[in-house]
C-alpha cells in the first residue's frame, strides 16, 4: 500500500499561488492534483500536490488513474475542474 494504490478519487483544479506557496511566485497559476486512496480496511485518506506546470499535473493524473480501484472506470474517478 502506497500513496498511489487503490485510488477512488482523482481531481485536477487550478488556483493562484499565494504567499504561503513555496513552489511558485505569488500570483502565478498553480495546478493542484488531489486524490483519495482506500486501504484494505475500507478507510479513505486524501492527499494533494501543487504543480507549476499543467503538463506535470496532467501526467500525475494519468499515473494515478493507472492505480485506481479495480472495476472503477476512469470517468468515475477523475474530475477535471480546470
Amino acid at each position: 500500500m502506497g500513496l498511489s494504490r487503490d485510488i477512488v478519487r482523482n481531481e485536477l483544479t487550478t488556483r493562484v499561488a499565494g504567499p504561503e506557496d513555496r513552489i511558485a511566485i505569488p500570483g502565478l497559476p498553480l495546478w493542484e492534483v488531489s486524490w483519495t486512496v482506500r486501504d484494505h480496511l475500507g478507510r479513505e485518506r486524501s492527499w494533494s500536490a501543487p504543480h507549476i506546470a499543467e503538463g506535470g499535473a496532467r501526467r500525475m493524473v494519468a499515473n494515478l488513474l493507472d492505480h485506481r480501484v479495480v472495476g472503477l472506470e476512469a470517468e468515475a474517478v477523475f474530475i477535471d475542474r480546470t
